[in-house]
């Protein structure tokens, strides 16, 4: 093989994605942000299982929802569970198949359905997903989560909030913010970063309070996602 053409292998042993892939993903071509990122997003939902005494069996389904190129999921290697990951662009699920062996990957669309059966994971982590739907597609993929977890089952996704309020957001969207209603900028073109939401602790309740139970809201606490809250929510 010629020398260029090799796989570049990273310290954990797994072969790196192409520059374009992961900063497809993580918006730089930082290669050890790509790696510290997703070693922090495996802490982030290391740290919440434990503090709310969550844990999973040999038996459990855990599916990575906008699981990009295995930023997160190639530090779940020796996890002793069923790993999953899903994402909708074909080229990130492609190289996963090939070089992230150890789980299961999908591709879905824009809009649900995906192509599991209904009470099928026991865990679901979004990323930096529901920061970039409109809020059509946010109801859609909500109601589409409760569907493929079990009853009890948890899911942990990131939004934008107070950080991004007061850094961001014009003295109209702020106005909106803190009556509790979504913010959505490019809404036209969901699943984009060009896409941009932006979600008080009420507003996610609001529209994550049909079929979910909140746990717990941790502002600012999205390891590996900067300046994005953490939400952790039940199924009921």
């Amino acid at each position: 093989m010629l020398p260029f053409l090799k796989k570049r292998i990273a310290q954990d042993g797994l072969p790196l994605p192409p520059l374009k892939l992961y900063y497809l993903v993580t918006g730089t071509k930082d290669e050890q942000w790509f790696i510290d990122g997703g070693i922090a997003g495996k802490d982030c939902v290391r740290q919440a299982l434990e503090r709310n005494d969550i844990s999973l069996t040999p038996d459990s389904r855990m599916l990575d929802f906008g699981c990009g190129c295995g930023r997160v999921m190639r530090h779940w290697k020796n996890a002793h569970w069923e790993l999953y990951g899903t994402d909708y662009n074909k080229d990130l699920i492609r190289w996963n198949r090939k070089n992230l062996s150890f789980a299961n990957f999908e591709i879905n669309q824009l809009s649900p359905p995906l192509n599991y059966e209904s009470g099928f994971f026991d865990l679901v982590y979004a990323f930096s997903v529901f920061t970039h739907l409109s809020l059509d597609l946010q109801k859609a993929w909500r109601d589409e989560m409760r569907r493929v977890m079990k009853p009890g089952g948890v899911i942990l996704f990131t939004t934008h909030g107070k950080h991004m309020r007061d850094s961001e957001l014009s003295a109209e969207e702020k106005a909106l913010y803190d009556r509790d209603e979504l913010i959505v900028r490019s809404g036209g073109r969901s699943g984009e970063n060009a896409c941009a939401t932006f979600h008080s602790e009420n507003c996610v309740e609001k529209i994550f309070g049909t079929g979910f139970e909140k746990i717990e809201f941790v502002q600012d606490g999205a390891l590996g996602n900067p300046g994005q809250d953490l939400n952790i929510y039940r199924a009921v």
